[in-house]
């Protein structure tokens, strides 16, 4: 069956498809009135000429014209009175195929009158189309007063909300503030089992051994494990790299040593040199290299890249980071 489907424009329903439609049921109607007129020659082609007019195959036929030429004509009168109210004219596609049924419905009204057929196609016509149109354009009505009915139910309007749209509305706002409590309870829920563990772990930790007192001072019976702590502590106390390369027994003067690679073993610039104990006893200095220079006996390069025979010879610290020969 055809979709009924809301024609969007309006003028163009009311101009095109009112006019043509009109048009068709008014020369379908036309068409109509003339098989009722000149019944006698429909009947006359069914039953044989000799038979009068008081005969029973006669009134027979005659009654079963009139009735299929009034049924017809009450369909289309129907149908037009229904067109005058501009509903069907909405809905396209449904008007469109009333049209379609309406031109075929006066062509083959017209071809029986012509050819002065037989009077059971007008009971075929009348069938096809004039009842067939007529559901259409009352479903198309049915339809619209649904629809309308579904507004009025459902789409609330400022000052014009029915009995079930504020049925609707309480009910709505009741789901909603239950969802509110329960999302908030399940809030308070989390806090409190948060609270919980936070208690639970506050407990466990004070429960556990403590080294120290209130006054963060060593308990008694852990002393002794803080004091193999500050063993440990000092057995790191002087650097392993001072311990290589500045031993306490001082520089060893090897002739086929290469100091110069020994130097570029040097600590980086952020070294803490207050943890060696040698910073203490001989006053070193971060700035001050003169001294391991001097007792390490390292050799100088010249400007040409030549090393210097005299390995004894202490060199200053500014001339060290530069790279200058004292030669």
């Amino acid at each position: 069956m055809t979709e009924l489907i809301p024609y969007e424009n309006e003028s163009i329903a009311r101009n095109f498809i009112f006019g043509f439609k009109s048009s068709l049921l008014m020369l379908q109607t036309f068409f109509v009135i003339i098989v009722i007129i000149t019944r006698e020659e429909y009947i006359y082609r069914a039953i044989d000429s000799d038979l009068s007019t008081d005969s029973n195959k006669y009134k027979t036929a005659e009654l079963i014209t009139i009735i299929s030429s009034s049924v017809f004509f009450a369909f289309l009168l129907l149908e037009f009175f229904v067109i005058l109210m501009g509903i069907s004219t909405k809905f396209l596609k449904a008007s469109s195929f009333q049209i379609l049924l309406h031109f075929w419905g006066c062509i083959l009204t017209l071809f029986v009158i012509i050819n002065r057929m037989h009077y059971s196609l007008i009971v075929i016509i009348t069938v096809i189309f004039g009842l067939v149109p007529f559901l259409i354009e009352l479903l198309v009505l049915c339809y619209y007063y649904f629809q309308r009915k579904i507004q009025q139910n459902y789409i609330q309007r400022p000052g014009q909300r029915t009995h079930l749209s504020r049925e609707e509305v309480s009910r709505r706002k009741k789901i909603e503030e239950k969802n509110i409590q329960r999302s908030r309870g399940h809030h308070m829920n989390n806090e409190i089992e948060e609270v919980k563990e936070q208690r639970q772990d506050d407990q466990r930790i004070e429960g556990q051994d403590n080294p120290f007192d209130d006054d963060h001072q060593p308990r008694e019976e852990h002393k002794d494990d803080l004091h193999d702590y500050e063993d440990e502590d000092e057995k790191y106390e002087e650097d392993e790299y001072y311990k290589q390369d500045y031993p306490r027994d001082g520089p060893s003067l090897n002739p086929d040593r290469d100091y110069d690679d020994d130097y570029s073993r040097s600590p980086p610039r952020d070294y803490d040199y207050s943890r060696s104990p040698r910073n203490h006893s001989e006053g070193y200095s971060p700035n001050d290299r003169s001294g391991e220079r001097s007792r390490s006996g390292g050799r100088s390069r010249s400007g040409d890249g030549s090393r210097s025979g005299d390995r004894n010879r202490p060199r200053r610290s500014d001339d060290l980071s530069r790279g200058m020969d004292l030669d």
